[in-house]
């Protein structure tokens, strides 16, 4: 995938999925082996068609995220972790006996901490991630505010719709005009 096949076939762009708290989903009795080996074919076949899957979870069970996929990501970020195991599933096997280790990181002391791997030539790094509350508040309202205009509600108009309601297109109540 290059840029100027991207430009000039718009169905060629990148597309970036993400799968937060995913444990719920590889964990699941019923369709998470299933749900796993999808994503794992998926992963194989996306770096060709430029296709992104990401996946988060706050769970530290060492088969949050299966194996499989760990081996496959390129870019693992992992913040403070009690044990060497769930070390070993975020960061992929053998990184906590390698010195790749999150166990070091102090849960509330390092809050923000991660350690990363395959970001660069390095086998990992501690990078600091930190959120400004103001800033969050503010993209937060501007996507409520786009979210309210798609669905056709006011600004600042305090009445939803209930949630049986689907959304239609404004204009869609008024009678049709066709002769």
């Amino acid at each position: 995938m290059t840029r100027p096949l991207a430009e000039r076939y718009p169905d060629l762009r990148p597309l970036v999925a993400l799968f937060s708290e995913c444990h719920e989903l590889f964990g699941d009795p019923n369709h998470g082996r299933e749900a796993a080996d999808l994503a794992v074919q998926t992963m194989r076949r996306a770096r060709k068609t430029a296709i992104t899957l990401a996946f988060d979870t706050q769970s530290s069970r060492a088969d949050a995220i299966p194996p499989k996929i760990v081996e496959l990501v390129k870019l693992n970020a992992c913040f403070a972790v009690k044990s060497w195991r769930s070390n070993d599933g975020f960061l992929g096997d053998g990184s906590f006996q390698a010195g790749i280790r999150a166990t070091e990181l102090r849960m509330g002391k390092d809050v923000g901490t991660s350690i990363l791997t395959g970001a660069t030539a390095e086998r990992f790094e501690n990078r600091q991630v930190v959120l400004h509350r103001s800033r969050r508040r503010h993209r937060l309202r501007r996507r409520a505010d786009i979210i309210a205009r798609a669905k056709g509600w006011r600004s600042g108009d305090t009445s939803m719709p209930s949630t049986g309601s689907r959304w239609r297109p404004p204009g869609a109540d008024t009678p049709s005009t066709r002769a």
